[in-house]
């Protein structure tokens, strides 16, 4: 992705902007509204975002504005050398399925076709030590819900969830999108790469909420799964034990 000099400013800003992880979708949004340059942003405090936004933040709000600016700078580099695509929160083909949540990603980064979530959407998620009949639900559920016109959701980790990408490649028509943790360049866990590749080849997409350059932590984990249920009107659990974070999945979709 090639990009001019005014659109490469313009998407560091919002890389930077996207890095204030205190701040609402909301409140970034006013931020960019007030025309802050990259190189303000980097220099700001935290009494400077609060008389933007505005909002008392409290101390613990740490905000290192040299570090938001060279990983934006990084994670600009990496968009560009990768042809990562993305969509923010005020962009046409930003999931309208989103904008219903109350706490909705500022940016997508994606790759593949993201008009695959325009199709009705189904989330198939479960427990990573699923059995072997768990896992031949999931993709059976899957490929049905391919044929018949859905793109399946899932997050791309073992057991359930890549069973069910799986079952949705099998079907002729359809399409199955992926949630990261991690950024997009880097897939988790790596020995899914193929998986992801072939997503992407048959008219789906990968998608993730976080920077290019952001490793897949616990945490990350837990907010990935609100996307997944956000981006459809159903959820489908497939073998989720007590604790599992697929019963998480379902609490976000309830």
């Amino acid at each position: 992705m090639s990009l001019s000099t005014a659109a490469g400013d313009e998407l560091l800003r919002r890389l930077i902007i996207q890095e204030a992880s205190f701040l609402t979708t909301r409140e970034k949004r006013m931020l960019q509204a007030a025309g802050v340059t990259a190189r303000e942003l980097a220099a700001f405090s935290t009494a400077d975002f609060s008389k933007i936004i505005p909002r008392v933040l409290k101390a613990r709000c740490s905000w290192k504005g040299k570090n938001a600016y060279e990983k934006a700078h990084t994670a600009t580099c990496i968009i560009a050398r990768l042809s990562i695509c993305y969509t923010f929160y005020d962009d046409a083909d930003f999931p309208a399925m989103l904008r219903e949540m109350p706490d909705p990603p500022y940016v997508l980064f994606y790759r593949g076709n993201l008009g695959c979530l325009q199709q009705p959407c189904v989330s198939v998620v479960g427990t990573r030590r699923a059995t072997a009949g768990g896992r031949s639900s999931a993709a059976a559920f899957s490929r049905e819900a391919a044929e018949n016109g859905c793109t399946v959701v899932s997050g791309l980790a073992y057991g359930i969830d890549v069973a069910a990408h799986k079952g949705a490649l099998q079907a002729v028509r359809g399409a199955t999108a992926a949630l990261l943790a991690s950024g997009i360049d880097t897939i988790t866990p790596a020995s899914h790469t193929p998986v992801a590749r072939s997503i992407v080849e048959r008219g789906g997409c990968i998608l993730s909420e976080y920077t290019p350059g952001t490793p897949a932590q616990a945490f990350r984990f837990i907010q990935r799964d609100r996307l997944i249920a956000a981006l459809s009107p159903a959820t489908v659990v497939v073998q989720a034990p007590s604790g599992s974070g697929a019963l998480l999945t379902a609490a976000f979709a309830l």
